[in-house]
């Protein structure tokens, strides 16, 4: 009997071994072996008017770095790869942790602290030093390991080709469509960009190939309608980069270009028809109209009225109270 309850006891034991080992939350000492040193790209969970609300610059001040925290780091930073100069104990921690000893009297080492609340700090090639807070939960929101990405390219480069070609997509009046003729360049700098009416709306669109550029972080489709007249568009490759699934690799993608992977089967007749041929009507719905048209340039609300949609300065149109539907609409140029 003492040789079961041994036994069990043993087992119960191992058991938790194993599952506490399996569910280790990190050390500090854990997280500087795995980061510092390794070049990563900076980027930020706050982004707002141009600017970035997560790192600020810094410097070093004795064995820490410390932040200035009334100057942030310019955005142009986000992005940007640099080195890990350090991972420190935030701190307000380190200051608590000068103080503390544990139950033998012991000064407690920084290291063992388990899912700190840390600093990160890095170096920018130029010089630049910048520090963020981050705990291992946010940790991948700030920074990203240089070869985590390129092994993730690698990745998404091997399954673009079979889950994208042969797909059918539907361009709109905000889609963006380049001439078979353009260059990479020309794509990144919108020149060869077509307008609207040069290419054909709601109009089936096969992808006809595709090819991941891993230098410049993009995805350029070759695309055929059903005259046989070929275009190119291409997407910024950075969220499907993170795509658990790929397979929804041409949801992403459309959306990126402002396409549709479905037609549009809910519009009416008559809207399916103006969009075909960018126009706009009085009833047509705001769906419908960003279909035909795109976004407006500016919107302007107007109190106890509709919205005020201005198309720079060749179209007005004027929505409902609900901002539905079209009630009017004033051509002052054709666009030209």
């Amino acid at each position: 009997m003492m040789h079961v309850k041994l036994s069990l006891v043993l087992f119960i034991v191992c058991l938790s071994v194993i599952v506490r080992g399996s569910e280790h939350e990190p050390y500090l000492a854990d997280m500087q072996k795995k980061y510092t040193g390794q070049r990563v790209i900076v980027r930020s969970l706050f982004l707002k008017n141009n600017k970035q609300f997560d790192w600020y610059e810094a410097k070093k001040e004795g064995d820490y770095y410390v932040a200035n925290r009334l100057k942030y780091l310019p955005v142009s930073y986000i992005g940007q790869e640099a080195e890990i100069a350090a991972i420190q104990l935030n701190k307000k921690e380190r200051d608590e942790l000068s103080e503390k000893t544990n139950a033998f009297g012991e000064k407690v080492d920084a290291g063992t602290i388990i899912n700190p609340f840390v600093e990160i700090v890095v170096r920018f090639d130029d010089g630049k030093v910048g520090l963020t807070n981050a705990n291992p939960g946010t940790l991948d929101f700030k920074i990203e390991l240089v070869r985590t990405r390129e092994a993730r390219k690698k990745e998404l480069a091997g399954f673009i080709s079979s889950v994208v070609n042969g797909d059918t997509l539907y361009a709109t009046g905000s889609s963006i469509i380049f001439k078979s003729s353009a260059g990479i360049e020309d794509m990144l700098l919108d020149n060869h960009i077509m307008e609207s009416r040069d290419f054909p709306r709601l109009e089936p669109l096969i992808i006809e190939a595709s090819k991941f550029l891993s230098e410049q972080n993009i995805i350029i489709l070759k695309l055929k309608d059903l005259k046989n007249h070929y275009y190119l568009s291409y997407a910024n490759a950075e969220k499907q980069i993170y795509l658990d699934d790929y397979h929804n690799l041409p949801e992403t993608i459309a959306s990126e270009m402002k396409m549709l992977t479905i037609f549009p089967d809910f519009l009416t007749a008559d809207e399916i028809n103006a969009i075909k041929i960018g126009a706009c009507f009085k009833g047509m719905s705001v769906t419908a109209l960003h279909y035909s048209i795109g976004l407006p340039d500016e919107q302007k609300q107007d109190a106890g009225n509709g919205n005020l949609l201005i198309y720079g300065d060749w179209l007005n149109i004027r929505l409902d109270h609900q901002n539905e539907h079209i009630i009017s609409y004033q051509i002052m140029n054709d666009g030209n």
